[in-house]
């Protein structure tokens, strides 16, 4: 997943991470890009108050400039929606 020493030169303005992509490697080596992701997925299995603090952690790390705070994979349709609307809801 990581490459220190490399920027991302693509023509696209947005790059979408899975939750094992770091955000301060990804703004490293995409600076200019807005940033899509990264929130682990397992995380919506959890009670309420994890999910806000893993969704906070998470919106901390990327910071609110070029940034899409969304999950790192997908939403499992065995995933309750009221713990999904949290994730969206915060």
């Amino acid at each position: 997943h990581t490459h220190t020493h490399t920027h991302i030169h693509i023509h696209y303005q947005v790059v979408s991470l899975d939750w094992g992509i770091d955000p301060a490697v990804a703004r490293q080596q995409a600076p200019n890009k807005v940033l899509q992701g990264n929130l682990d997925p397992s995380i919506l299995y959890l009670p309420k108050e994890v999910i806000s603090t893993h969704t906070q952690k998470m919106i901390d790390s990327f910071g609110t400039q070029r940034y899409i705070a969304n999950l790192g994979y997908a939403v499992d349709k065995s995933m309750d929606p009221e713990l999904v609307g949290s994730f969206v809801d915060e």
